[in-house]
This record gives C-alpha cells, structure tokens and sequence, in this order.
C-alpha cells in the first residue's frame, strides 16, 4: 500500500542563514563550496528526519514587498545577506537541481507568503504538510494537516504545543503577535503586554476586533495602552497576515519525490 502524500515545505531563506551563521567563520567567508556542502547537508538530515514523499525549497530575493512599501521600518533591524551566502547560493541551487529538488522563488513577493499560498492550496485537499523552519510567523498555519518542524530543535509544532507554549491557538496567533510584537520583523507590541496577556484577551474576548470592543471592561494602563495604539496594532496585523493567493507555478507533480 502506497504512502499517503507528505509535502515538506522548506523554509530556505531562513534555513540557509542560520546554517551559514553556524559555521566556522574562516570557513564561511574562504570557502563557497563548504557552505554550499554545509546548507545541503543540513536539509538532508531534515528530510531523513521528516520522511517525506515529496518537498520543495521555497526561498526569497531581498526585496522590497507589499510590507515594506506599506510600512518602511519592516525588517528595517534585520542584517544584510552576507555577501558570501549570496555568492554560495548559486552554488547550492545548482546542487538541489541536480537532486530534483525545486527552488521556488518570485520577484518582490517574501517567502513567507508563498510558503502560505502552498500550505493553503494542499490544506484544501486535507494533504498532510510539514513546514521546514525556525520561524514563529508561520505557527498562524497549523491546522489538523499541517505543521511546523523546527529545523534545529529536530521537533514538531502543532496545536498542541502551540496551547502549551503560547495558550494560542493558531488561528489566534497572528492577533497575539499584533499586540505583543514580533521582534523578528521590527514589529513592536504593545507596552506590558507580552504573550501570555495578549493570548488570555483574545481567549477572554474571542478575536482583536472584540478586545477593542470590550476596553472599557478591561480597564486600568493596559486598556489606554492598547486604545493609545489602537492604529499600530492594526497595521501589525496587517503586516503579520500570511497571504495565501499566490501561485507558485507548480503542479504536486513538479514537486521532487523525496524518496526517490
């Protein structure tokens, strides 16, 4: 009996970062090819560990996107791609061809957006995924087929251990991050209100929209806190909504058998 589809997502743009930060400085600045062998290595001892059927690399250009031109200080902390990432990636394209492994990117729009618009398209036809990556921003798309691995920490996310670490569910989370920030992005949340207060409203309340309602019932400096800034946390929101309507060219066909 064959095995039901698997689809690994990988997270690209971060994974091959945080591979190449690992690395022995010397190393990573003198030697392309080792970091090409290091970035390789590491996404093959992840599909050793997930066990796939199939899986895709999706990654980024450094870009500007939709977020950055509605809102200029987006990611305005993040460091520049090192240049010798840069000059390794084509290196490692050339290898994850070779292994019919699909690259995916598209100008202008981030990565994060198309890994989204993929998970969305097989979570409507219930196919088991698995998204490759160290990312809290992509917690919002746990759902009964889907969920996160962190790369690193070699273990998997779902609602569970959302409940557990966060008291969030994962339709939920991206509200949270609106109120308490998401530091990744240059995304600042609300003063005093971390995780576990913005998931206790939005639980007590049920959504943003009606935490903004019910202020008054809330009450003291963290209600005129989260009035005074009413604005900011809906364009926090905004900036922290995975956009699901991308197409990313690819048929489940295209998409490399893991186990072949």
């Amino acid at each position: 009996m064959s095995q039901p589809m698997h689809v690994l997502i990988i997270d690209g743009a971060t994974i091959f970062r945080q591979v190449f930060e690992r690395m022995p400085v010397d190393e990573r600045r003198e030697r392309p090819e080792a970091v090409c062998h290091a970035c390789v290595s590491s996404l093959a001892r992840a599909v050793r560990d997930i066990n796939p059927t199939h899986a895709l690399v999706i990654t980024e250009k450094r870009q500007q996107s939709w977020r950055h031109q509605i809102h200029p200080p987006y990611q305005a902390t993040r460091k520049e791609t090192p240049a010798q990432l840069i000059h390794a990636s084509k290196f490692i394209r050339q290898k994850l061809d070779r292994a019919m492994l699909p690259v995916i990117y598209k100008d202008g729009i981030e990565a994060r957006d198309l890994i989204a618009s993929m998970s969305h398209t097989l979570s409507l036809r219930s196919v088991q995924t698995t998204i490759l990556t160290t990312k809290a921003i992509y917690y919002q798309l746990v759902n009964p087929s889907t969920r996160i691995y962190h790369h690193f920490k070699r273990e998997y996310r779902d609602e569970a251990w959302l409940m557990e670490r966060y008291g969030c569910t994962a339709n939920r989370f991206r509200d949270m991050l609106a109120l308490s920030g998401y530091e990744a992005d240059n995304i600042p949340g609300v003063r005093g209100v971390g995780y576990g207060i913005a998931s206790k409203l939005l639980t007590e309340y049920g959504s943003l929209d009606a935490v903004f309602d019910n202020l008054d019932a809330i009450g003291g400096k963290r209600a005129e806190a989260i009035r005074e800034q009413e604005g900011r946390i809906k364009m926090n929101q905004h900036l922290l909504t995975l956009r699901t309507e991308f197409s990313l060219g690819v048929k489940s066909s295209d998409i490399c058998r893991a186990a072949a």
